[in-house]
């Protein structure tokens, strides 16, 4: 997601963004999805956002790209998952590092995980 736009509130450049996107990408029958960099968003931008992927049928997103801090958190997922239902699947990134975590996260309705140590966290060491 542009997030420029987003901290500027420009609503109307982000949903025409995402929309835009999504239509192609539904045009060429694949699968999209937006990252929404939560750690750099406030709860009201996060929240836009999500109503903005059902609303224009974004079939994925992911909490962050793991360069920004911590995404993957449990309140975050539940936050994203109170809004968008079982409509949007959820990939969380971005701080999974235990499989604690991991197994939390799918509890909460994650579809995927992004994890840079996932043969750790499946080993459990």
């Amino acid at each position: 997601v542009n997030i420029c736009a987003v901290k500027n509130q420009d609503w109307s450049y982000v949903s025409n963004d995402i929309e835009t996107m999504a239509y192609m990408a539904q045009m060429r029958s694949k699968v999209m999805k937006i990252i929404l960099e939560t750690p750099l968003l406030t709860e009201s931008e996060v929240g836009r956002l999500c109503e903005i992927c059902v609303q224009h049928n974004v079939k994925f997103v992911q909490t962050g790209s793991g360069a920004n801090g911590l995404g993957g958190q449990p309140e975050v997922i539940r936050f994203i998952r109170s809004i968008m239902g079982d409509k949007v699947q959820i990939k969380a990134a971005g701080g999974v590092r235990s499989r604690e975590l991991a197994e939390s996260l799918l509890d909460h309705g994650v579809t995927r995980l992004g994890c840079t140590r996932s043969v750790h966290i499946i080993k459990g060491y």
